[in-house]
Order: C-alpha cells, then structure tokens, then sequence
C-alpha cells in the first residue's frame, strides 16, 4: 500500500472476528518478545529460571508499593507486559487501526525517510493450535482496574515460549499461512494520525493514566516542531 486511504480500507475490509493485529514501526523488525530480547541481550540460557525470578521479584516489590498484584501467572505478564517487565507475551489487538497507531505513532519523534517502511501484522486465530495449550498460543484476559489499557486497546496476548522470532516459529510449525505483513511507507504517518484521532485513537484514550497525558503532550509538541 502505498497511500492511506488504501491502506485503512483495505484493514477494514479484511477485519474479522478471528483476526487479529500488531503493528511495528520497521517491517524489517523481528517480532520477539521482550523476554526472548533480554536473555539474547543477557546471554540467560536457563530461560525457565529467569521467568521465575522476574515474576518473583516483581510480585514482591509491586507489594512493597502498594501496588494490586494478580495472582495468576498469565495476569502478573500482562500487567508487568504493560511497564516495561520482559514477559514471554506479544501485544496484539481486535482493532487494525489500533495496530496501525502503534506502528505509526512513534514516527512523530524520528526523522523519517522516504525509504522507511512500517508494517501491520495480520494472525488469524482459527487455528486450533493457537488456542493451546502450545509453546505459541493465544491469551485473552479479562480486564480489570489492574490493566485499563489492555480494554483501551482492545488487547490481547501471544504468549510465546519457544526461542526465536514469531515469523519463523510459524514457519517451522506450518502456519505461516495464518500469518500476514501489510507494509507501508511510514510517511503516511501525519494523515494516518490526524484520521486515527477522529476515530479517537490517539495517547489519550489508549493509556488512560499518567503515562497517556504524557504521551500526548510529547506527540503533539513534536508535532507542531515537525511542523515548524
């Protein structure tokens, strides 16, 4: 695609109940989660144990700050997912423009080339592997006032326990099929966004807390440099 407009009509066309979306702001990026980045970065090879010292740890000082800690594993991700904790889960979403924000917003603050590419990834759910329990499976948490933006963003998770990037792990277990790139020059980055807020995506509404204002408030200030 190379304008808009073709782009987000053909998202729409292709939305469905058993899809869902993740956008990054390179199509050249390998989708890892950000645990499997931090033992490569670490060099952790006893993985499993490192999963248990990270949860440990984060259970006790959310504790010590008063802070409601989920009692399930798969929460305690996602709600450590959300601040930055390396967990084995991917952010996904329901909502293809959602996945687009996320793709594009963070051209705002970056010099962007003519050259630079960004991409929606497309995973169809059907499969009856992805619905686990599996190395690579889909989780749907309930929301609750421990994670409002996971309701925001209309999120869920792939939770990931195999080593390597998503692209070729579905290769190796013959579902590439399900996986699909939509890529994009990232200049359509200013249109896209001024759309995406009449839909009323935009910071606020997708972090409904502190961090939300502050995103906002960084976006639009960059924005009106870009501007000049």
């Amino acid at each position: 695609m190379e304008t808009w407009p073709e782009l987000r009509d053909l998202l729409f066309r292709e939305a469905s109940s058993s899809h869902v979306w993740r956008g990054m702001g390179d199509a050249e990026w390998c989708i890892k989660t950000s645990f499997e980045r931090f033992c490569q970065e670490k060099g952790v090879t006893d993985r499993r144990n490192m999963q248990d010292v990270l949860k440990s740890l984060y259970a006790e000082k959310l504790a010590t700050v008063g802070e409601f800690v989920p009692t399930a594993d798969l929460e305690r991700w996602a709600l450590g997912q959300h601040w930055g904790l390396p967990t084995p889960l991917l952010d996904w979403t329901t909502s293809p423009m959602v996945a687009v924000y996320f793709a594009l917003s963070d051209q705002v603050s970056r010099t962007v080339s003519v050259e630079s590419t960004a991409c929606v990834w497309r995973l169809d759910t059907s499969h009856r592997r992805l619905a686990g329990p599996a190395d690579i499976s889909i989780v749907r948490l309930g929301a609750g006032p421990w994670n409002a933006r996971l309701r925001a963003q209309r999120g869920l998770f792939l939770s990931i326990e195999a080593q390597g990037c998503l692209v070729d792990l579905m290769q190796e277990r013959g579902l590439h099929q399900y996986l699909h790139a939509y890529t994009f020059p990232a200049r359509i980055f200013e249109e896209a966004l001024v759309d995406l807020e009449h839909m009323t995506i935009d910071d606020l509404t997708l972090f409904p807390d502190q961090s939300g204002v502050v995103r906002y408030v960084r976006t639009q200030a960059a924005r009106s440099a870009f501007h000049g």
